[in-house]
């Protein structure tokens, strides 16, 4: 028998299935009005997986003595968590350097090397999204050496599909960690999501200023498409980050997280995996480092995000490629600070 928390609970849930369908039919929309640039963005990526012969040098396995003299100028560490943020990265610094990169195994760990003006990029690549092997894999790389900057570079969910696109970048003002927990209402058969904070911290204020004003007013373009003769805007936003070691792929789960944070400021404007772990590491947590930046591509909503097509293939195609495009734009942000020399002021 109905009583009105029932109804009410199916309402909800009614809504939280329109809104997700909502999600959805933008992702799809999205894809559908920008196919060819979009595809050009994951070929991208494919290039490199199906060739990375043609951009590394030939491993050195624990020459930490040659590593090292690889170590001038303003070293930033950079690090992504998922294949295709790798593999559109990589690629990027080649075509950037002009040259294969060097890259070396160190203490189970590979860390690429691309020197770029006065900076050195040392990459590494988090073997899973996630908190706990982000903080392990930034600490095995402190433990080497010390980075004057650690840039989170990759893709994430945005909050609003209202007011943001697939494919902006968002730089965090502020990285809030959390945690979800879930209970069984008193009252319905519903699971109730609620997220608690873990922590909140903000980038280091002179860095992140001079990366404000430096793009304040600059239009930035996407690197592939000037590399096909078209130029496409990418747009970059500032504001709070969410962070948890949760995937999230539901509008409830989604809704839960923004009801604990939406009168937050400044408003978070999208959610991400890695943080987390980046806060919990020696060099931030014991020695204090806050020159570092989170950088990620919206890729998706947060929301169903692995139905776009009835065929399962087409749907992990679109999702593959909107995500290339997302870590394209992310590079293309990257890439113009440093080209700006934001790091070195």
């Amino acid at each position: 028998m109905y009583n009105e928390d029932n109804v009410k609970a199916e309402l909800d849930n009614i809504k939280a299935i329109k809104e997700e369908n909502s999600a959805s039919e933008n992702v799809k929309n999205f894809y559908q009005k920008n196919e060819p640039y979009i595809n050009a963005c994951h070929a991208y990526y494919a290039d490199y997986e199906s060739k990375k012969e043609y951009y590394l040098k030939t491993m050195q396995y624990n020459d930490i003595n040659n590593f090292k003299k690889e170590l001038v100028g303003k070293i930033i560490l950079v690090l992504t968590a998922n294949p295709i943020e790798e593999g559109v990265l990589l690629h990027s610094l080649v075509d950037a350097g002009r040259e294969k990169l060097a890259f070396y195994l160190l203490n189970d760990n590979v860390y690429h090397v691309c020197h770029l003006n006065e900076h050195t990029i040392i990459h590494v690549h988090a073997s899973k999204t996630g908190e706990e092997l982000t903080r392990r894999t930034i600490n095995a790389a402190s433990s080497i050496f010390e980075p004057d900057i650690i840039v989170l570079l990759g893709i994430c969910y945005g909050v609003d599909f209202n007011n943001y696109s697939l494919g902006d970048v968002l730089i965090a003002s502020g990285l809030k960690t959390y945690r979800l927990n879930f209970r069984d209402s008193d009252k319905t058969d519903e699971t109730i999501f609620e997220a608690e904070e873990e922590d909140f911290r903000i980038p280091n204020s002179h860095l992140f200023s001079v990366v404000k004003q430096t793009f304040s007013y600059r239009q930035i373009y996407s690197s592939i498409s000037e590399r096909n003769g078209s130029k496409i805007s990418v747009n970059w936003k500032t504001g709070t980050i969410l962070s948890s070691n949760s995937l999230m792929s539901s509008k409830r789960v989604k809704q839960a997280v923004i009801q604990a944070f939406g009168a937050a400021k400044p408003k978070p404007i999208g959610g991400e995996m890695e943080g987390g772990g980046l806060l919990k590491t020696k060099i931030v947590e014991e020695q204090s480092l806050d020159r570092w930046l989170v950088i990620k591509g919206i890729c998706d909503w947060g929301e169903k995000k692995n139905s776009l097509d009835e065929n399962p293939k087409v749907s992990e195609h679109m999702k593959d490629a909107i995500q290339a495009m997302a870590m394209v734009h992310t590079w293309s942000i990257f890439y113009e600070m440093l080209m700006q020399e934001c790091f070195l002021r």
